[in-house]
């Protein structure tokens, strides 16, 4: 009798054990159709923000990147992101050359850097080409120099130079990386204390890179 007892509450936890798991699983159905519906009415009304909001609730949802609507809303705000960039790089070029963005101002000049990296960074966590940013990397340039020039600092310009035949002989290889216009990241193979191998990655910031670049890019 102990022993049926035993089965029969074995039973009765595995069924509620069951039970909570198809409520869970109901539930977050529930939640991604909620979050589906979130993406269409974002998709709709074309706004960075909501799209955004939107993405990120899908998330944390977990949604499946392959569903169409994901898609579509990474579409979206690359379009957005794209437009974005054109009406910035026109508005700071027209400054520029109507001077109603004084270069003798390290505050003007300060601010408008900022807005040219904040767009350069949002642009680079949406993975749009090389070719999309080039007038942008060309306005932040321009500026960046005029604000070290108003600053009066000294700048840094790295160039990694390319393995030589030699090198690439014996089997070296490279660990530097180029981030962005102005990041290197180096990976620097060690060891632990245990002895265990490992990469340390260590990041430098400079005033430009070139890995390896040419020499009109450079000069």
């Amino acid at each position: 009798a102990a022993a049926l007892g035993m089965s029969a509450y074995a039973e009765f936890l595995d069924a509620k054990k069951q039970l909570q798991q198809r409520r869970e699983v109901s539930k977050r159905a529930q939640h991604l159709e909620q979050a589906r519906r979130d993406l269409e009415k974002a998709i709709a009304k074309g706004k960075k923000e909501a799209l955004e909001r939107a993405m990120r609730q899908a998330k944390v949802l977990k949604m499946d990147p392959s569903e169409p609507l994901w898609g579509l809303a990474q579409a979206k705000l690359k379009e957005i992101m794209t437009e974005h960039i054109a009406r910035l790089v026109k508005k700071v070029d027209l400054a520029l050359r109507e001077g109603t963005l004084d270069k003798r101002r390290l505050d003007h000049m300060a601010e408008a850097k900022d807005e040219l990296v904040s767009c350069i960074r949002w642009a680079r966590t949406l993975h749009l080409q090389e070719a999309d940013m080039r007038q942008l990397e060309r306005l932040r340039k321009i500026v960046h120099n005029l604000v070290e020039d108003l600053k009066g600092s000294i700048r840094v310009f790295c160039r990694v130079r390319p393995l030589s035949s030699k090198e690439q002989a014996a089997g070296d290889t490279d660990i530097t990386k180029q981030v962005d216009p102005m990041t290197l990241e180096v990976q620097e193979p060690t060891k632990s204390v245990e002895g265990r191998s490992r990469t340390d990655t260590h990041r430098f910031l400079y005033d430009a890179v070139f890995a390896p670049g040419t020499q009109e890019a450079i000069f």
